[in-house]
Order: C-alpha cells, then sequence, then structure tokens
C-alpha cells in the first residue's frame, strides 16, 4: 500500500515538474551588437570595382528618367528652305549671284565650285575657268540627260584658256544683244560641248538686273535626233553690263506635244529621215515656235521670272 501510494506521488511531482517547465518562456539566444561584430577578411584579398558596385545603392530614378539623361541623337542637317512657308521664293545666292526662284520651280539648292580646267590638247572643249554652279532641286522635270543648273563664268579668264572657242561666242552675243537677227544657226552657249546644236527655237532677247542675254529652246546630239522632251532645255547665255561675268542657264523643259525619248520619230520613216532631216525640222521648230509659252512645262514666262531676278555682284 505504501509503495503504491509512493509511486503515485512521485507521478504526481513529475507532472507538476512538467506543466512548470512548459509555463515558462524559451529565451532567446544574445544577438551580438553591430559594433562587436568584425569581418576579418584574408590577407591577400583587396576589393574590386565589381565588389564595390555591389555596395551602390541601387538608383529609385524610373526608365523614363533614365531615358532623358541620355545625349541625343545628331540631327541631319536641314534643308535650306524648309523653314519657309511653301509660298515664299526661293533666294540663291552663289559665286555673287542672286536671284529668286518660285517654289513650284525649285525647293533647295547646292552652290558649288568647279575647279580650272586647262586640257587644252587632250579636250578643247572641257577647257573652263574656275566657276561657280547652281544646281536646282525639286525642279519639275523628268529629264535623265540634264540637270537644271546655272553656271557663272569669268570671261577675261575664259578667253584667255581658249580664245578661239570663246571669242568668236563672247563677239555674236554681244551682237545678238544689240539687235542683231539670230539666224538659223548655231547660237552662242557655254561651256562648249562636244556635240553640235540641232535647232532652236522661241528665241529672244531676254535682260536681268545688270546684263542681258538671249534666251532659246535647244537639243544637242552627235547625230540628227528627233525632239523630244528627253533632251530638250531651256537656255539663256547673258553677260553681265560690264563684261566681266558670262551666266549660263540650262533648264529641262518639255512640252505635251512631243514624244517623251529620241526612240520616237512622228511618221516612224527613219531611213527618209536619216536621208534628209531639214524637212523635219524646219516643220518642227515652226510648230514650238507656234507653241504659247505657259504650254510648256515648266512654262517659259515662269523660267524667263527666274532669269529676269538674277543680279550679279559688280
Amino acid at each position: 500500500m505504501r509503495g503504491k501510494l509512493a509511486r503515485i506521488l512521485l507521478g504526481m511531482f513529475i507532472g507538476l515538474f512538467l506543466l512548470s517547465a512548459c509555463a515558462e518562456p524559451v529565451a532567446e539566444a544574445p544577438v551580438a551588437s553591430p559594433t562587436t561584430a568584425k569581418i576579418v577578411l584574408p590577407p591577400a584579398w583587396t576589393p574590386t570595382a565589381e565588389a564595390t558596385a555591389v555596395q551602390t545603392p541601387v538608383p529609385t530614378t524610373s526608365p523614363t528618367m533614365e531615358l532623358e539623361t541620355e545625349a541625343p541623337e545628331e540631327e541631319s542637317p536641314a534643308p535650306l528652305s524648309t523653314d519657309k512657308p511653301a509660298s515664299d521664293p526661293l533666294h540663291i545666292a552663289c559665286g555673287g549671284l542672286s536671284l529668286e526662284v518660285e517654289p513650284a520651280l525649285a525647293l533647295n539648292y547646292s552652290c558649288e565650285t568647279i575647279e580650272e580646267s586647262t586640257d587644252v590638247e587632250l579636250q578643247p572643249h572641257v577647257v573652263a575657268p574656275e566657276f561657280s554652279r547652281v544646281i536646282l532641286f525639286g525642279y519639275p522635270s523628268e529629264s535623265t540627260i540634264r540637270y537644271p543648273a546655272i553656271s557663272i563664268f569669268p570671261i577675261q579668264r575664259f578667253r584667255e584658256l581658249s580664245p578661239i572657242l570663246v571669242n568668236p561666242r563672247v563677239t555674236m552675243l554681244q551682237g545678238l544683244i544689240s539687235g542683231h537677227p539670230a539666224g538659223s544657226g548655231e547660237l552662242p552657249f557655254l561651256p562648249v560641248i562636244s556635240a553640235y546644236q540641232i535647232f532652236h527655237a522661241q528665241y529672244s532677247v531676254l535682260p536681268f538686273f545688270n546684263g542681258s542675254g538671249i534666251r532659246f529652246l535647244t537639243m544637242y546630239n552627235l547625230d540628227n535626233t528627233p525632239i523630244n522632251n528627253e533632251d530638250l532645255f531651256y537656255t539663256f547665255q547673258g553677260m553681265t553690263s560690264d563684261q566681266k561675268y558670262w551666266i549660263s542657264v540650262s533648264l529641262p523643259i518639255s512640252h505635251p506635244s512631243l514624244p517623251a525619248t529620241r526612240d520616237y520619230l512622228p511618221g516612224g520613216d527613219w531611213d527618209a529621215f536619216d536621208a534628209n532631216p531639214d524637212p523635219y525640222f524646219a516643220q518642227a521648230v515652226k510648230d514650238l515656235n507656234a507653241q504659247t509659252p505657259d504650254r510648256f512645262v515648266p512654262s517659259i514666262g515662269q523660267l524667263d521670272s527666274l532669269v529676269r531676278s538674277m543680279f550679279m555682284t559688280p
């Protein structure tokens, strides 16, 4: 009995001990203070740029802001005429020459200096002094033969380099400006072209601010070629009043009555044309002279206005 009671009392004592143990809070492990923590690096290790970069705080800048801080891309140069209203004329200045061109004829231009060429013996037709040249961009023409250009030549230097070719042209132009009839032969033209002038039509004397010259329509080729819109061009050949500069204007022009290319002959009889082209050209020139100036594209009036606006700085 006594042994049984002892076992019961022992069991109760153990149970009370366990209950008291569960009720007590569990103590947390002590945490080392940051001031006492010490990291010891191996003697051979040194911080690298990569390791330092990892320690750098991550920027809070948004992606949009990052894009704004990038360097802007370099812009292409704007065309010379894009900052003006479409109705305003294009003001051109090149080599001492100034003029105005309406928007229907050009939206932009280039001005270049061509070096002197003195190869008299091998290529006399390309002999020329240093000169300035304007090229028009946005010109209303589909011609692949000739581009719209205005050239300014110093006459005295041109005479010195090629007196045989230039002097007769200067003399003839002076006579035409003073009122001599044009006739049906070749009219003066510079620069010299290594082909012959097939015809001329719509001839007229035309003044500009400080000079005068002649205007006509023509074509150049090495053989007889039917008049066509691919080869046809308007030209002005003139001199300043002081006779220091020769201004040569060459601008493609077309007419709806003409074939697009040189491959078409009205009537189609090429044998008869090759044997005797004179009747064809006589009639073709007569027909072109009978056309009103506004029927050409661009109109002759538009191109004449371009020429009249020219002024050459003395």
